[in-house]
């Protein structure tokens, strides 16, 4: 039987590629949180499904919780935190053979003013001290 030959150049790419994935960044530490829960509203009623996020665009991070029946619960990051508001719906029909939609189905809206998600000026403080139990009065454009 013979040995099997290996390139000095393989074993340098080898040694190269280990060294690259041990020396990684460090990893961060874990980023304080608490508890969240709140109630979500459109035009006076619960909303019966959605999403929330709360994000802290400059840091990079978001936590996002599903909203049924007007309630939302998790564990979000401490601090000031921009939130943006989600709820779709079904929309305009879908063409088959649409790519990634080979039997049709329909396209989905977020039926939410832009105000309340993409644009959003909503903010929240979550503290350690807590309750950090937060309600959203949402409005549509209509008249």
């Amino acid at each position: 039987m013979r040995g099997v030959r290996v390139s000095p150049l393989a074993l340098v790419a080898c040694a190269l590629v280990a060294c690259v994935a041990a020396c990684g960044r460090p990893a961060r530490p874990p980023r304080p949180t608490a508890e969240v829960t709140g109630a979500v509203t459109y035009d006076g009623k619960p909303l019966p499904e959605g999403t929330i996020i709360f994000s802290t665009p400059a840091q990079g991070f978001f936590e996002s919780f599903a909203i049924r029946d007007g309630r939302f619960q998790g564990k979000a990051c401490l601090g000031m935190r921009r939130i943006e508001i989600q709820a779709y719906r079904d929309s305009a029909p879908v063409p088959a053979g649409t790519p990634g939609f080979p039997s049709g189905g329909t396209w989905k809206e977020n039926y939410l003013p832009a105000r309340y998600s993409d644009m959003s000026d909503l903010k929240a403080e979550v503290t350690s001290a807590g309750p950090n139990d937060f309600s959203f009065s949402l409005t549509s454009d209509r008249p």
